[in-house]
């Protein structure tokens, strides 16, 4: 089964509401699942409109951030690295702004991904070990087990 990262789908389907906030939500989990099923311009297209559904929003800063990320994750997908570079410091600051620790750690450990299959090992190792310190404050276990096991990266 393929559950919307952020588990907005099903509230946001529930309400069926059409807020800006809620639009922005299935947006993005409609994007999230585009890029799943492989069909990448569309997922950027709805990636894109669900933050503009968020602009302007003060307190979204969370939600932006994941449409950073999901535009950074196109960008991945093809090939632009420095563009995923900076969709993805774009989220990181995002997800800063909203004090959403999860959120920085996984788009920072992005980027160290990035790093790393661009030969930069001391970035990498840099970014994974800022991402590992994020998820250990998110008391997220499943996050600090990705940077462990990341190639070239130990704790």
């Amino acid at each position: 089964p393929v559950v919307c990262a952020g588990g907005h789908c099903g509230k946001a389907a529930r309400t069926l509401s059409t807020s800006e906030p809620d639009l922005a939500r299935v947006k993005y989990c409609l994007g999230r699942l585009a890029l799943i099923k492989g069909s990448i311009a569309y997922a950027q297209v709805l990636f894109e409109e669900a933050s503009e559904h968020l602009r302007g929003q003060s307190y979204a800063e969370s939600e932006q951030g994941r449409c950073h990320e999901g535009l950074a994750d196109v960008q991945v997908k093809l090939g632009n690295a420095n563009q995923a570079v900076q969709e993805y410091q774009e989220a990181c600051q995002c997800f800063r702004a909203a004090r959403d620790l999860r959120g920085e750690a996984n788009a920072t450990r992005k980027l160290a991904t990035i790093r790393q299959d661009a030969g930069m090992a001391g970035e990498a190792k840099e970014l994974y070990s800022e991402a590992r310190s994020l998820y250990e404050s998110a008391h997220d276990a499943d996050g600090v087990k990705l940077c462990d096991d990341s190639v070239g990266f130990q704790a």
